[in-house]
């Protein structure tokens, strides 16, 4: 790779660390192409060589964080001989901690108030969709395994840890009282399907 490719690969990488960082700590109207350029200690014009305006540059954000963020891809790379249980914490715990994941959600909610982002929210219900079916699929997995009866159909455990997935980044910057920690997510994942493991 030429040097002046690299450079501007360098340069578009710290425009979008910067903007995700802006766009995370004052939305997405309050985010400015100005604030971004200084941000990552560029000009303006570094900014509009890389990206046609604020929507285009939010769009790459989102797809460049989308890369790492994906919970399923995660989901998916863990061991398959790893234990149910153990597998369904150690996915809720990584979605609690990690940015990538976070900003997703941040970018939810910055596209329910912004208008001319359907194709993101769209990207993300089917991300959603992606994380029931392999809840459904790990459970119908390790039901099969185990040769256990199940209480419930397995769309039911798979909408229940959804839901409990979704629950825990919904109320995660409201002070409700709700323990974090691993072993907290741990007793909350596993209370989920305990008359299954």
């Amino acid at each position: 790779m030429n040097k002046t490719k690299e450079d501007a690969q360098v340069t578009r990488k710290n425009l979008l660390d910067a903007a995700r960082d802006c766009f995370m700590e004052n939305g997405y109207n309050q985010t400015s192409l100005s604030m971004v350029a200084m941000r990552a200690d560029y000009t303006r014009g570094a900014v509009y060589w890389h990206f046609k305006d604020k929507a285009d540059l939010f769009r790459a954000v989102y797809e460049d964080t989308m890369q790492k963020a994906s919970v399923t891809e995660y989901f998916r790379r863990l061991p398959a001989d790893m234990d149910y249980g153990d597998k369904l914490v150690e996915v809720f715990w990584h979605a609690q901690t990690d940015p990538h994941v976070a900003y997703i959600n941040k970018i939810l909610r910055i596209t329910n108030f912004v208008e001319g982002f359907e194709d993101i929210e769209e990207s993300i219900r089917m991300e959603k969709i992606k994380l029931i079916r392999i809840f459904a699929e790990e459970t119908r997995l390790h039901i099969g395994l185990k040769k256990t009866e199940p209480a419930y159909a397995i769309d039911v455990y798979a909408a229940n840890l959804f839901f409990l997935f979704e629950g825990l980044f919904f109320t995660k910057d409201m002070n409700v009282g709700i323990d974090r920690n691993k072993e907290h997510i741990r007793q909350y994942v596993l209370a989920t399907v305990h008359d299954i493991l």
